[in-house]
């Protein structure tokens, strides 16, 4: 689905049997996982390209406590395209928040992934709210981050990423930052 109207067309579209899904740049909002779950449980490959651009509070991609894990995922591709980095709001700031948190959460879903593919990732959107820790992906064997925050000294990468990923036997790190700023953008 590309450029389509978010979580309502999935009732409609659901799918005991669909393995591979791609859902890029929606136009009303961001994919809400506990409905993805719903209509494709099977559901083995994810690929999703969202924009954060802070306009307005964007559907929550993850619920707290309201999806459950997409087990059956094994290989995921997350991109996060970021638009108007030049103009600073209050309000616009805490929507690039909440969703970079929500983005964390959503990776947390998909405990069993093997390859996973992450572009635009800030460190707040690597890092859960509390514990300040990437979430454990224990099947994880090659992680891609391209054009992704890692904190100074790529602190997020060798004190949370490495340690919660102990099948980890590929790495690629592709225009990867590492200063450090909240939710930058």
């Amino acid at each position: 689905m590309e450029r389509c109207g978010s979580s309502y067309a999935f009732a409609a579209m659901g799918s005991t049997i669909l393995r591979r899904f791609a859902f890029v740049r929606p136009i009303d909002g961001n994919i809400i996982a506990a409905d993805l779950i719903r209509v494709a449980p099977r559901l083995e490959y994810l690929r999703l390209d969202l924009l954060s651009d802070g306009h307005q509070s964007a559907d929550e991609p993850a619920p707290e406590g309201q999806a459950p894990p997409l087990p059956s995922v094994a290989e995921a591709s997350i991109r996060i395209s970021h638009f108007d980095p030049y103009h600073y709001n209050l309000e616009r700031e805490k929507n690039k928040l909440g969703f970079c948190q929500a983005m964390c959460r959503l990776l947390a879903r998909i405990p069993n992934v093997v390859c996973l593919h992450l572009s635009g990732f800030t460190t707040t959107a690597l890092l859960q709210e509390k514990s300040h820790e990437f979430p454990t992906l224990n099947q994880l064997r090659t992680l891609l981050l391209d054009d992704c925050e890692l904190g100074p000294n790529f602190y997020t990468l060798s004190s949370s990423i490495l340690q919660n990923t102990p099948k980890l036997e590929t790495l690629g790190l592709h225009r990867c930052k590492e200063e450090y700023n909240t939710c930058s953008f």
